[in-house]
Formats: C-alpha cells, structure tokens, sequence
C-alpha cells in the first residue's frame, strides 16, 4: 500500500512539475537569450534589451519570468495638478 501512495505521489509531482512554470528563467534560457555564460555580460545585455534583472545572493542573475511574457502591471497614470498660486511675503526694496 505505501509503494502505491508513494507512485501516486511521485506521478502526481511529475505532472505539477511539468505544468508549473517557474517563476524565474532558468539560468539556460537567459544564457540563450543574451549568449552570455557570464553574470556582469549577461546583466548588461538584459539592461541594454530593456529587461529588469537583477542578482541573487548567490551571485547568479535572476529575471522574473513576468517581464518578458508580456505580464506588466499598468502603468500609474500622473495626476494633473493644478500650481500653487504663491504670494511672496517679503517686502519690496
């Protein structure tokens, strides 16, 4: 019985696995994208491309899978404000 719930839980795993896509590129597809194998190259070619990304602690580099599939936050739109209408106080000379 415990080798079918441990097949069960195995199978289910692959199938989650294969589903989920993580949330960060895998360091293969930044290596495709900017065809660097070094961190510092490859940065800067992201930042040239317009494409957030930053560093792990481990020193490896990290690009949020949402940046490049087209998921984006909008954008705040600025509020117009009306200028302040100011009166100087100080007397003239």
């Amino acid at each position: 019985m415990e080798a079918v719930a441990e097949r069960i839980i195995e199978v289910t795993r692959k199938q989650w696995e294969s589903t989920m896509e993580s949330l960060t590129l895998t360091k293969d597809e930044i290596i495709e994208a900017t065809g660097y194998n070094q961190a510092a190259k490859q940065l800067d070619a992201l930042h040239k491309a317009g494409i957030p990304a930053d560093r792990r602690p481990d020193g490896s580099v990290r690009v949020w899978r949402h940046h490049i599939s087209g998921i984006v936050p909008p954008k705040q739109q600025k509020v117009k404000r009306k200028a302040p209408e100011l009166v100087s106080d100080r007397k003239a000379a």
